[in-house]
């Protein structure tokens, strides 16, 4: 897909929340870049200082912890069309770790760009507020999930959230963003038949 198709699906991801002036519209398409990342790439590392902003348009990415024993969890799963952020407050150190789990295609925007719309258009101002609820829905959510539903049942919500892509999303990762182990998935998809 060429760059401006990236470019325009990324206006049209934030042109859903709130409709955008012409004026910030060009100004994001000069600045905006799209970046190939390879599998296993690093977008952000916890504890970084981001100095850009990125959209998924393509690929499988996921955000993810390390605890003491250098185990890897992985918080979130994100597939095409989302935005990816280390924190949510701009110049602040990222809280959490973003790499790619496939060949992804990022549309990035320079926080110092970013900085300078969010001043100038409030209309940018009410999409990153929709946007950081969103991310809180989502996060308040999964918690949720952790707590009441059964492990199948959680599989089976992610399975019915991301249809055919989670074939393309190695087992491992599956099991840790489940909080179970790669074994133990096995034996849920044997139960279900898949």
């Amino acid at each position: 897909m060429p760059d401006f198709q990236h470019i325009d699906s990324f206006l049209a991801y934030l042109t859903a929340f709130h409709r955008l002036p012409n004026g910030l519209i060009e100004g994001i398409k000069r600045n905006a870049k799209v970046n190939e990342m390879k599998k296993g790439e690093v977008f952000t590392r916890k504890g970084a200082y981001d100095k850009k902003i990125g959209f998924l348009s393509e690929g499988i990415m996921r955000i993810y912890d390390v605890d003491t024993q250098g185990q890897q969890w992985n918080k979130v799963l994100l597939t095409y069309q989302t935005s990816l952020l280390g924190n949510t407050e701009l110049n602040q150190p990222a809280i959490h770790y973003i790499d790619a789990i496939t060949d992804c295609t990022i549309v990035e925007l320079p926080i110092s760009f970013l900085e300078k719309a969010l001043e100038e258009f409030q209309e940018l101002r009410e999409v990153r507020s929709k946007i950081v609820s969103r991310i809180y829905q989502m996060k308040s959510e999964r918690e949720s999930d952790l707590l009441i539903l059964s492990t199948k049942d959680r599989f089976l919500k992610l399975k019915d959230n991301i249809g055919d892509t989670i074939e393309n999303i190695p087992q491992y990762h599956i099991a840790s963003f489940l909080g179970i182990t790669p074994i133990q998935l096995s034996r849920i998809k044997s139960s279900l038949g898949a």
